[in-house]
């Protein structure tokens, strides 16, 4: 593993057989904020086209060949992180499975309902309802038996495999 330089003191992570095909450019770090209000970096390099139009290459894409059209999925959610074993190919939805975002409850896919807990999850742009608990964790618990059911390798899960049960 070898590590790429860019902008805003950021480095990415990079196998070392892609090194030297990568560092034939400069590489920027690209700040996105999500609408939970998370921040990510992704490692991306500009073209410059003709009549001062210019457009985005990025890393993880250019890694694995791929153009725009298609989604990457990093494993471990680390935009910076684009070692081949952490990239794999997903749909849109598999790639927003594999979100961290926490809503209030500290909990993916729960929130507070009058004096109760609700767990719902999306598959297929489709709002699941998955009931209503009295503890945020059993509504975590649901919620995690339903991401590996829809979501399989994609999924995020709330809590540990061992307090799954």
């Amino acid at each position: 593993m070898k590590t790429i330089a860019l902008t805003r003191g950021k480095v990415a992570l990079i196998d070392d057989g892609d090194y030297g095909w990568a560092t034939q450019w400069k590489w920027a770090a690209d700040k996105r904020v999500l609408k939970s209000g998370v921040v990510k970096y992704y490692a991306v390099r500009q073209i410059h086209r003709r009549r001062g139009k210019s457009s985005k290459v990025y890393l993880h894409r250019a890694i694995l060949c791929l153009d725009n059209s298609q989604n990457v999925d990093h494993r471990d959610s680390d935009g910076l992180n684009c070692q081949r074993h952490n990239l794999r190919i997903a749909t849109y939805a598999q790639n927003n499975a594999n979100t961290q975002v926490r809503a209030a409850s500290r909990f993916k896919g729960v929130n507070r309902l009058n004096n109760r807990w609700r767990a719902r999850i999306t598959v297929d742009y489709r709002e699941i309802y998955l009931g209503l608990f009295r503890t945020a964790e059993d509504a975590a618990r649901a919620y995690d038996a339903a991401a590996r059911l829809y979501q399989g390798e994609f999924a995020q899960f709330n809590l540990p495999a061992e307090e799954q049960l």
